[in-house]
């Protein structure tokens, strides 16, 4: 049987601004944890832009949900009601950051994973024996070197996104996983070690991808965060059929 998981996926770096009011006391903590000023703009604006596309796309009021690792240092973070035990049923959320692009995801059907990178920041030496595969490794070196820094990254996102969609993280070998086989750009989902991971539409300069554990097919509904309409949860009914 097939397991179509249906995606929501937003991308932009919004202004902290007066959407800074929607993060949790919690929230703030983990915000103002990470080292550099500009990981603790990233890291606000993930939660505030995915606070914006559930209020949006599912008429869930933005400041009664909080996103927080729980499970200590490298756990995935986790969607739950604020004050309130659990989170919205049936929902998966992760996001990424880097350089100047958030990316967020929510799913139906599968825990979901996404991560966006910049090109360049896979061409350091050694990133290829750390990171891919022996196929993967030959791919590269077989593309025009002009081509080789898009093609490392979108191998890299593949892998992120698949790895936070089962839970592991960078505690498992990304070499492990390879995407030789799927080729470079856009295309079907390619599915591996039971996850489905799709390449996203990226800013210049990025890549980006999606993966949902458990599903054999994803579809994609993409969005901006200029695009969203944040006010609609105060129409709809939650949970949206």
């Amino acid at each position: 049987m097939t397991l179509l998981a249906q995606v929501w996926i937003c991308r932009g770096t919004p202004e902290l601004g007066l959407d800074a009011a929607w993060l949790s006391e919690s929230e703030r903590v983990c915000v103002a944890a990470k080292r550099l000023p500009a990981d603790q703009v990233r890291s606000g604006s993930a939660r505030i832009l995915l606070k914006r596309l559930l209020a949006a796309e599912f008429g869930i009021d933005p400041a009664s949900v909080e996103l927080l690792a729980t499970g200590g240092r490298g756990a995935r973070p986790e969607l739950a009601w604020v004050r309130r035990p659990g989170g919205p049923p049936g929902l998966s959320v992760n996001v990424s950051h880097a350089g100047g692009q958030v990316l967020v995801a929510v799913a139906r059907g599968g825990m979901v994973g996404v991560d966006v990178e910049q090109h360049c920041a896979t061409g350091f030496e050694g990133f290829d024996e750390v990171a891919l595969s022996a196929s993967e490794r030959a791919t590269v070196a077989g593309t025009l070197p002009a081509l080789q820094p898009r093609l490392r990254a979108e191998f890299w996102v593949r892998k992120e996104a698949a790895l936070k969609a089962v839970g592991t993280g960078l505690r498992r070998d990304p070499a492990e996983l390879c995407f030789a086989a799927s080729g470079p750009g856009l295309g079907s989902p390619a599915v591996s070690h039971g996850v489905a991971v799709h390449l996203l539409e990226a800013a210049q300069g990025y890549s980006a991808a999606v993966a949902v554990a458990g599903a054999s097919n994803i579809t994609c509904r993409e969005m901006t965060a200029s695009s969203l309409l944040v006010n609609n949860y105060e129409t709809k009914t939650w949970p949206i059929r």
